[in-house]
């Protein structure tokens, strides 16, 4: 079985990675793109008396701006450390630039471990204008030294980039040679060198040397009872996971042999990295077999062992095997596997001035103990800013994350300003934080990213590049939804149709479109909007004009953001079946593909046929709760629309009560299921939205005879779910109950639930090691989107209680998101210094195929899953604890997965956070009062 499982999985990624062939040469710079932040690269240090600022800007480039020239060129660097140069080699650098003003700097590769070491360089001339295509940029060198820790930089001090002058670089790539793991390729030395060695286990028998012609032959006299018996290898090899490697090797044989090729690590057990069989017949004096293959690491080790098995099973005895020529050739150079993330996590975004600060720091394996505390710097450069001790958090080990965690807290600290850092002394050894600013803008262009994913996913209708860039426009998918049958249709069945189900967003990675999902992330959508208008001071924030639409929807008088909810709002209305038709009124639950697509496909490439699937009671009813919610908020906007709205929303809410449960089949190919067989949440989430938009008894009834009125599931990890939405009723009715027909006791009693429940989270904040709103030995798929659910609820109960302790639990959540957390990673694609890179996206797929764009900024992923239900996961994360069942992988959807239900309460968090923070310094809740409370109407 050991076996099977082994070859299966070799199989399974050496065809994935087959069609990326390893480039001829190494890249020997990481994220010469800058995509996802700048990390590794190490900004500007402004040492020697400058200073300005920096960052990626919206373009992707990583620019400066000098704001203080000072002294010396060196005194400001964008630089990338770490780097392995071989002395005599070739290094092709390539790469984009541009300033806004002539510059001349140098460019150069050294060594300054111990004193300075000069390896290659020259200075560049840069011309372009900032709004040009920038100057392409290309060189050769010879490394002139032999390092292991070289530095790779630009030097823009001392004047060579002018006061309030900006340079800007992007597309960096330094080519060096491929680099061989293996110590023996050639034998010409005659010997077999460490840490290489032949070994006869279990019996086997045999001798080994190398011949006359140079090759190292292995002759099995007798092959042991396993393929292990006999065994070529090279020992203490470092793989990475998620790197490919190439394979090469000359091999002969004098008689017909098959011999498995593998790297494996047995340093505490047994672990599978890639490998595959290899059949070989060339006669010992003929011209060599040269076997070649890609294989793809699936987990990391630094004590890794590539060998060649020869055992019984493999080679016969009497039977002679010789190699010569071998590589395993690292296509990404001599890089070390991803440096770990420091155990001090932080907020990779950054902190508001006015607010909570708080970091996590994961004590080492080996550390002292656990309730002693540690010493704590931040460090501004290298300026030290304040000083304290950590705190231990709860009383052990965490169990979410399995860490020992202590809390820093250095709120005190209100200083705008970029380039902190938190450093923690841990007997002899220190460990310093990601960097992060202390500013007070920082969700202010993030809201408008996590807003952009729903144009970005528009169907029918292309995505244009004045609205998005260049890189992201794509042409209109699935224009031929425009013409749909249903399912009945392919199974020959009745109620066979053809709709029009064009429009919409697609759900998630795949190209499927789902009421149930997209009826939450509609009123979470709408809900934000009235957050803002009701209990917020940011509705202008979303005025026409001000996210990125096309110019028809910035100029029509309308809210940005009610545009983009009404592209889906139209949508449904197509879903709806019409008048003359069994269960009119009702709505049709999904639509997709007939079988899964593959990684990449752009949505105007997708050639599989489509279906319609049969209506069921929790989509009818998801539409007309929303359609309720739209006739509330576009009434006085829009009133045909809403009206309309209103008018399915009735029919849809009719046809649910007077019709038999209809439930989705939880059994789907080419989308995703979303069955649900309780809908009771449903009738009582649209009951409660159509009276908080009528004020009709007939609702009121029908609300206030359900069991879950005015109740909240707190036995739930989140409030609400598509499957369980019963809250959203709640949270409406103390958003915007305060009407002249509606209980002032309803209002009441739903504002106390979400207190209740908010409490509830804040607990799990003061709590959980790594103050996460979400307590649990599982974290279930789309565990971040429970996080963002949960922040919604601390959000609302600081708005509606006027206590800021809510407030202060919210940001602290949001920690969780953007790196404080076990792995030290953010999970929104372009913020932070570990940001997110390859969410499961069959467009943003740049990770499978060059031709295809990276992900844009503002997407956050699913996060950890405990279950781990795709085959990379599962190959890589078995036995993780709950917060670290996770990996950056776009072939990893159970972990990796991204949605529109996950990006709508992300962007409601981050525009409250925003909103928040532009009132930070008024926050004292005295004279509390909420504008919805004190008028009857809109």
């Amino acid at each position: 079985m050991e076996k099977i499982f082994r070859v299966a999985i070799g199989a399974l990624f050496l065809a994935g990675s087959m069609s990326q062939h390893a480039a001829i040469a190494a890249n020997v710079v990481e994220n010469g793109g800058f995509d996802g932040g700048y990390f590794p690269w190490e900004p500007p240090g402004w040492w020697a008396g400058g200073d300005g600022t920096y960052g990626v800007d919206s373009q992707g480039r990583f620019c400066t701006t000098i704001t203080r020239v000072g002294s010396a060129n060196w005194g400001a660097q964008l630089r990338q450390n770490g780097i392995k140069y071989i002395a005599g080699e070739v290094y092709d650098v390539s790469l984009r630039a541009w300033s806004s003003v002539p510059v001349n700097l140098e460019m150069s590769a050294v060594d300054e471990s111990s004193g300075f070491v000069w390896i290659f360089g020259t200075r560049i001339d840069i011309s372009a204008p900032l709004d040009s295509a920038g100057d392409a940029l290309s060189f050769s060198f010879v490394a002139g030294a032999d390092t292991e820790v070289g530095k790779f930089r630009f030097l823009l001090g001392g004047g060579d980039v002018p006061l309030n002058e900006t340079v800007c670089f992007d597309d960096i790539v330094v080519d060096g040679p491929d680099v061989n793991l293996l110590v023996n390729s050639t034998f010409d030395d005659g010997v077999l060198l460490p840490p290489a060695e032949i070994g006869f286990w279990e019996g086997a028998t045999g001798s080994a040397g190398v011949d006359a012609d140079g090759r190292y032959c292995v002759h099995v006299d007798d092959p042991g009872p396993n393929p292990w018996s006999v065994q070529y290898r090279e020992n203490q090899i470092t793989y990475v996971s998620g790197r490919s490697y190439e394979f090469k090797a000359d091999v002969w044989s004098s008689a017909p042999v098959s011999m498995e090729v593998s790297g494996v690590d047995e340093s505490g057990g047994f672990t599978w990295i890639f490998g595959s069989d290899f059949n070989v017949d060339a006669p010992l004096n003929g011209a060599a077999q040269q076997l070649e293959a890609q294989f793809t690491a699936v987990a990391d080790t630094a004590t890794g062992k590539f060998r060649f098995l020869m055992g019984n099973g493999r080679v016969p005895a009497g039977t002679t095997v010789c190699l010569d020529n071998l590589a395993l050739l690292d296509a990404e150079g001599s890089a070390e596997p991803e440096i770990p993330p420091p155990p001090v996590h932080v907020n990779q975004l950054g902190y508001l001035p006015d607010a909570i600060k708080r970091a996590s720091y994961a004590l080492p394996a080996g550390a002292g103990d656990f309730n002693t505390a540690r010493p704590w710097q931040l460090l501004q450069g290298d300026t030290v800013i304040d000083t304290g001790t950590t705190m231990p958090q709860g009383t052990g080990v965490d169990a979410a994350s399995g860490d020992l965690v202590h809390t820093i807290d250095f709120s005190a600290v209100t200083t705008a300003g970029q380039n902190y850092t938190l450093l923690v002394t841990e007997g002899d050894e220190s460990f310093t934080s990601e960097p992060f600013s202390i500013a007070a803008d920082i969700y202010a262009q993030l809201k408008y990213d996590a807003l952009a994913y729903f144009y970005h996913n528009r169907s029918g209708t292309p995505i244009l590049a004045e609205v998005v860039g260049e890189q992201w426009a794509r042409p209109a998918g699935h224009v031929n939804d425009v013409a749909v049958e249903t399912l009945a249709c392919r199974d020959s069945l009745p109620g066979c149709v053809t709709r029009d189900v064009s429009g919409g967003w697609y759900d998630a990675g795949d190209h499927g479109k789902y009421v149930v999902n997209g009826g939450i992330s509609v009123w979470t959508l709408l809900n934000l909007y009235e957050r803002a208008k009701h209990l917020g001071r940011n509705l202008k924030d979303f005025a026409d004009g001000s996210m990125q639409l096309p110019l028809a929807e910035q100029s029509n008088g309308v809210s940005d953001l009610l545009d983009e909810v009404r592209w889906e709002i139209e949508w449904f209305f197509k879903m709806q079946v019409p008048e003359g038709q069994p269960y009119a009124g009702a709505v049709y639950h999904k639509m997709h593909d007939e079988n899964w697509t593959g990684l990449p496909t752009a949505p105007d490439a997708d050639t599989q046929p489509r279906f319609i699937h049969p209506p069921t009671t929790t989509a009818t009813l998801n539409f007309a709760a929303v359609g309720a919610q739209c006739y509330r908020v576009y009434k006085h906007i829009d009133p045909r629309f809403a009206f309309e709205c209103l008018f399915r929303a009735f029919a849809a809410y009719y046809v649910a009560k007077n019709s038999p449960i209809l439930l989705a089949n939880p059994v789907s190919v080419g989308g995703g299921p979303y069955d649900d067989v309780f809908v009771e949440d449903e009738f009582y989430w649209a009951a409660t939205e159509l009276y908080l938009a009528t004020g009709l008894p007939y609702f009121a009834k029908e609300m206030r005879e359900s069991s879950l009125h005015l109740t909240v599931p707190l036995d739930e990890m989140s409030l609400m779910t598509w499957q369980r939405t019963d809250a959203l009723g709640v949270i409406s009715m103390a958003t915007v109950g305060g009407r002249a027909f509606v209980k002032k006791s309803w209002v009441k009693k739903a504002r106390q639930a979400l207190k209740q429940a908010a409490d509830k989270y804040l607990q799990s904040v003061q709590s959980e090691g790594y103050a996460t709103p979400l307590s649990s030995d599982h974290y279930p798929w789309g565990s971040n989107s429970f996080v963002m659910n949960n922040l919604i609820v601390l959000g609302l109960a600081n708005d509606l209680s006027c206590n800021n302790k809510y407030g202060k639990a919210m940001l602290e959540g949001i920690d969780y998101i953007f790196g404080r957390n076990p792995l030290g990673h953010s999970y929104v694609t372009g913020y932070g210094s570990r940001a997110e890179q390859q969410p499961h996206h069959r467009f943003w797929a740049n990770a499978l195929d060059p031709d295809f764009p990276p992900p844009p900024p503002g997407v956050l992923s699913g996060g950890p899953n405990s279950s781990i239900q795709d085959p990379v996961a599962q190959a890589l994360l078995q036995g993780c604890s709950p917060q670290r069942c996770f990996v950056d992988n776009i072939n990893a959807w159970s972990v990796n997965e991204i949605t529109i239900n996950w990006n709508a309460p992300f962007a409601w968090v981050t525009a409250y956070l925003d909103d928040y923070a532009s009132n930070a310094k008024a926050r004292s809740h005295r004279g509390c009062r909420w504008k919805y409370d004190r008028q009857q109407d809109d």
